[in-house]
């Protein structure tokens, strides 16, 4: 799994880049300041904000050699992230979208469309992985 948006759990540094744990920024003041005295911002892409070099080599890597790609509550809308599903099926994995919601993908290169909330559908895709791990 490559977090290509990165995570709410931690915060960086809009100037020095230092990580913080969520848990151990205290939010007496807005917008919290890092030890440098510069702002905090969650660790997630905001739009017009680039994509991590190293998130996206990973993701790349990941899509060129996978057989089986999940493709969890996305619109495709945005590249680069767009392209990594479609980088997966030309090299033949199988694309596997779970999504409320239909997506240009759909027709075009899903092999197998689940159409629920991810907060659902994963919890049970973990659970049967294990069960059939412990068959095995």
């Amino acid at each position: 799994m490559v977090e290509f948006h990165g995570n709410g759990n931690t915060l960086v540094c809009l100037s020095c880049g230092r990580r913080y744990e969520a848990e151990e920024v205290r939010l007496a003041q807005i917008p919290p300041l890092c030890k440098c005295s510069m702002v905090l911002k969650p660790d997630v892409v905001f739009i017009g904000e680039m994509i991590p070099w190293g998130a996206s080599l990973r993701a790349e890597e990941a899509a060129q050699n996978c057989s089986v790609m999940l493709v969890v509550g996305t619109s495709v809308q945005m590249w680069p992230a767009s392209e990594i599903p479609r980088t997966a099926n030309s090299n033949s994995a199988k694309i596997v979208e779970i999504n409320t919601e239909k997506t240009e993908l759909t027709a075009d290169i899903t092999d197998h469309y689940i159409g629920e909330s991810a907060s659902l559908v994963l919890p049970a895709i973990v659970a049967e992985l294990k069960r059939m791990k412990q068959e095995s």
